[in-house]
């Protein structure tokens, strides 16, 4: 059966990038699509874009509102969707083109198909590696969102390889009603929360080490790349969600939480080192941060010893509290990350 695939994609000032965008969907060769564009308060043509394509492709639903931010956007056009199965794509990135045939064809009765991804760099495209492929229990993969256990430290980089709502196929049903955690409370990682609470109502996922889906990495005004202050703060209220919602499971989810939080501080302390404030600022909040009992307490649970050496020093910096060790391995990772985008 030729089933209604939901494309939602979110859009807020990215002219440079939402022609290539839809353009790979509409491209599909997987027809029976609804295209739902959400235009959140865009400053610059992107909206005149979108009204071109709708007169080349009746498939195209848009939605204008004021800047209400991602969560509300995608939440937007989950609500107004009619098909059943939903996809997510964010509009500075881009599909294959035999993407959604490619995950009907597998569709059997998961409640979630989970594929990879390519990273674009300026000048370069890497696949991501998942390490994981088959058909799972909800649980699982649930686990596995909300952190790592055992060996699977030894790649953190991977650690959030599955968090995104991007790079998944869903069955409607399962997230019709649902609405995406506000990000002034949590600060980041709406995606895990979102998953992490539809996985309770599933069952059977479908796990692909195949990359279909293009992550756009050099976008720098992006809804997720701006600098985010007092961000700190706010995950504080994210962990104690999690926390919550992990009562009653097995030790292994409670592992994965601290886990989590540990490894999340090089993404907190390059959120530091990329903000705004002097270097003073930067280093007090880093100090703040270092020695918060919730910090202190996961990252000497922590298994360094798993980790590569750069991670083992970074970490071993910050379980002695270092400011200036964390902050100047914080730097060279963001000096990496730039040359990459030349």
């Amino acid at each position: 059966m030729n089933h209604k695939v939901s494309i939602i994609i979110p859009c807020y000032n990215v002219e440079k990038y939402i022609s290539q965008c839809i353009e790979s969907i509409i491209n599909q060769t997987y027809k029976n699509l609804e295209i739902i564009c959400i235009n959140d308060g865009s400053s610059d043509e992107t909206q005149l874009i979108l009204e071109k394509y709708i007169k080349l492709d009746s498939r195209i639903i848009l939605i204008n509102q004021s800047n209400k931010g991602l969560s509300d956007s995608r939440s937007s056009g989950v609500e107004i969707s009619s098909g059943e199965y939903i996809l997510f794509v964010d509009s500075d990135d881009w599909l294959e083109t035999d993407c959604i045939d490619f995950l009907m064809k597998k569709q059997i009765d998961y409640d979630i198909i989970c594929f990879s991804y390519f990273r674009d760099f300026k000048n370069i495209s890497l696949p991501r590696k998942l390490g994981i492929n088959g058909v799972f229990s909800a649980s699982y993969l649930q686990r596995r969102i909300l952190g790592p256990v055992q060996d699977e430290i030894k790649n953190i980089g991977n650690l959030d390889a599955l968090v995104t709502v991007w790079g998944k196929l869903y069955k409607s049903d399962k997230i019709k009603g649902k609405k995406f955690v506000d990000v002034t409370k949590i600060g980041t990682w709406e995606d895990g929360l979102f998953n992490f609470e539809i996985l309770e109502q599933c069952d059977k996922v479908l796990i692909m080490d195949e990359p279909f889906y293009h992550y756009r990495k050099d976008n720098i005004q992006s809804f997720t790349s701006k600098s985010k202050i007092g961000l700190y703060k706010k995950w504080l209220n994210k962990f104690e969600i999690l926390s919550t919602l992990i009562i009653g499971k097995n030790n292994e989810f409670h592992t994965a939480l601290k886990n989590r939080i540990a490894i999340s501080l090089l993404g907190l302390t390059l959120t530091e080192v990329g903000n705004e404030q002097s270097i003073n600022e930067k280093f007090k909040n880093l100090k703040i941060i270092l020695s918060t009992p919730l910090y202190k307490n996961a990252i000497n649970q922590l298994e360094i010893s798993l980790l590569p050496l750069h991670w083992k020093l970074f970490y071993g910096f910050a379980k002695r509290e270092s400011v200036l060790g964390v902050y100047s391995l914080a730097k060279g990772i963001q000096f990496i990350q730039k040359i990459k985008n030349l």
